[in-house]
C-alpha cells in the first residue's frame, strides 16, 4: 500500500495528536503507522505528535451515532460512503452521495 504524504506539512510544534480515519480503518492503520515511525529530517529532529487510528473508522463511527460535523463545522448524521457496495458497511441513513 503506497500513501503519497509529504510529512512536512504536519506541524512539528502541535501538541494534539494527529487523528487518522478512512472507511473501515484500514487505510488509516497505515497512515498512523508510517507517521509514528517518520525518522524525522536531516538533522534527525522527530518531532511530530503522535498519530491514532479511529478503531473501525469513520462507518463504525457513524453507526454508533457518535457526534460528525461536516465542511462547514456544523453538526450532521450524514456522510459520503465512497459508493453503494462502501455504504453496504455503515447504515443507510447516513449515506449522503451529493452536497445538500
Amino acid at each position: 500500500m503506497y500513501f503519497l504524504l509529504d510529512l512536512r506539512l504536519i506541524r512539528p510544534d502541535s501538541t494534539e495528536s494527529i487523528i487518522c480515519y478512512c472507511s473501515v480503518g484500514y487505510r488509516s492503520s497505515f497512515l498512523a503507522d508510517r507517521i509514528n515511525r517518520a525518522e524525522g529530517d536531516a538533522l534527525g529532529r522527530r518531532d511530530l505528535p503522535p498519530a491514532l487510528n479511529v478503531e473501525g473508522s469513520i462507518f463504525q463511527w457513524a453507526n454508533e451515532g457518535r457526534p460528525m460535523v461536516d465542511s462547514r463545522g456544523e453538526q450532521t448524521f450524514k456522510m459520503h460512503p465512497f459508493n453503494r457496495v462502501f455504504g453496504l458497511g455503515v447504515s443507510p441513513s447516513t449515506w449522503q452521495f451529493e452536497n445538500a
